[in-house]
């Protein structure tokens, strides 16, 4: 990748940092690869088709303190377009049992009109992605009112 298509695409940035976030970004796909493996469909509602399923990090990507834990399959959910943005923006998040939280910042018709209701829960929850699950919740993503 030229430096003015990575200037462009990641912003100017020290020559170090730039390689440290190229190699980041090239990793999310594996990462997202690493969320077919595991979900191989929505992780909550279980529809696909594939093309349309977001790799949606639990603690975003920008917010991490390491690549490590920008690529952990971990601090992902396999979701669909919907349900990703309402995740990412806050407006709700999953408990340690995988039961949705929705934020009163949604109003309970523009919730329905997105399909999303409080019988929605994560289709599984494995123990390795709570930590992840807590901090989502707890420290400031999810706007609870």
């Amino acid at each position: 990748m030229s430096d003015a298509l990575a200037n462009l695409i990641i912003g100017e940035v020290g020559a170090t940092d730039r390689q440290t976030l190229i190699v980041a970004r090239r990793g999310q796909g594996k990462f997202r690869e690493q969320l077919l493996t595991r979900w191989k469909t929505c992780s909550v509602t279980g529809f696909g088709p594939e093309a349309v399923l977001v790799a949606s990090h639990i603690i975003p990507w920008c917010k991490c303190a390491t690549n490590e834990e920008r690529l952990d399959v971990n601090n992902g959910l396999l979701l669909i377009p919907n349900i990703d943005k309402l995740f990412d923006r806050g407006l709700i998040t999953f408990d340690q049992d995988g039961r949705i939280l929705i934020s009163q910042n949604l109003s309970v018709a523009d919730a329905a009109n997105l399909g999303v209701h409080d019988a929605l829960r994560l289709r599984y929850v494995p123990d390795t992605i709570k930590p992840y699950l807590h901090r989502h919740m707890n420290d400031g993503y999810f706007q609870a009112a």
